[in-house]
């Protein structure tokens, strides 16, 4: 019954090995700041979430990245947040940046960055909209969260998994 469950997702080569860094203290997210649901979950994460992680783990730092995201923009800034700005590997991005951040609080479909960092084995955490449409379970696949506290809670507990710092 223990017994493994492979996923075929098109355009993802299967059997690769990817080299993945997770990067100690560091999160990211990745996607299209032109789609109002990132852009409203981004600014949530920055005012609600990001300070009680940084409260906890000061050195902790968060890229963003994603098309149409302007790295001049003034509500990025903020202490230990790096803009990106549009990247041209999206890949290689998320494959040194430490843990996915899914912070969707709005909107429907499917993320399909989530889906792609999952796939690549790199830790997740997002919201319960955020996962919506996709078959994982909480705390067996990624975290999942119902508000900015167990956000919060759950990437601290990730930065501090011997998986993500290494020790």
């Amino acid at each position: 019954m223990n017994k493994p469950l492979f996923l075929y997702l098109p355009g993802i080569q299967i059997g690769m090995i990817e080299d993945i860094h997770l990067q100690p203290n560091q999160l990211f997210h990745i996607g299209s700041m032109e789609w109002m649901a990132n852009v409203q979950g981004v600014e949530w994460f920055l005012q609600k979430v990001w300070p009680l992680v940084k409260s906890e783990i000061p050195e902790v730092v968060f890229h963003l990245a994603g098309k149409g995201l302007d790295p001049n923009d003034s509500r990025i800034f903020q202490s230990g947040v790096f803009n990106h700005g549009e990247v041209m590997d999206a890949k290689s991005f998320m494959m040194n940046h430490g843990i996915c951040v899914v912070p969707v609080v709005a909107g429907s479909g499917i993320r399909m960055k989530l889906i792609e960092a999952m796939s690549l084995g790199i830790p997740c955490v997002s919201t319960e909209i955020g996962v919506q449409r996709i078959l994982a379970q909480n705390h067996v696949h990624l975290e999942i969260a119902g508000n900015a506290m167990e956000m919060a809670n759950s990437i601290v507990k990730m930065l501090r998994n011997d998986i993500v710092t290494g020790k």
